[in-house]
């Protein structure tokens, strides 16, 4: 009987990967949008698609759950979006993966899953 409560454990832990966050983005037209605090991925993602208008016009994603915190770099010629644990590190890899194609990267956008760090630049 102890592997099925064992197993019962682990289906609970699997049903508490929450809360998401998403950001995504539009190379096309430069929109993007975010998420933060929604039960599940899906609904984090159609979220931040919904802030960029048309939900198609934002193809690009990235979702992140629990305490991890999501960034979004840009410049006029490149941009990344990442995932981390840490908001720290989250910028960190933002900006080296924009700055390999731009140097004047800049953070437009972050914020953790559970709405932590929440930061857009004008």
């Amino acid at each position: 009987s102890s592997d099925v409560c064992s197993s019962d454990l682990k289906l609970r832990d699997i049903g508490g990967l929450k809360p998401w966050g998403a950001i995504v983005y539009g190379k096309g037209n430069g929109k993007w949008g975010m998420a933060w605090n929604e039960a599940t991925r899906k609904a984090a993602v159609a979220s931040a698609r919904k802030s960029c208008g048309d939900a198609n016009n934002c193809p690009v994603e990235i979702s992140f759950f629990g305490t991890d915190c999501g960034v979004f770099a840009y410049s006029g010629s490149s941009w990344a979006i990442t995932a981390r644990q840490d908001i720290a590190k989250a910028k960190d890899a933002a900006l080296g993966d924009c700055r390999k194609h731009g140097k004047s990267c800049q953070i437009v956008a972050s914020v953790c899953a559970d709405g932590a760090e929440r930061f857009t630049a004008n």
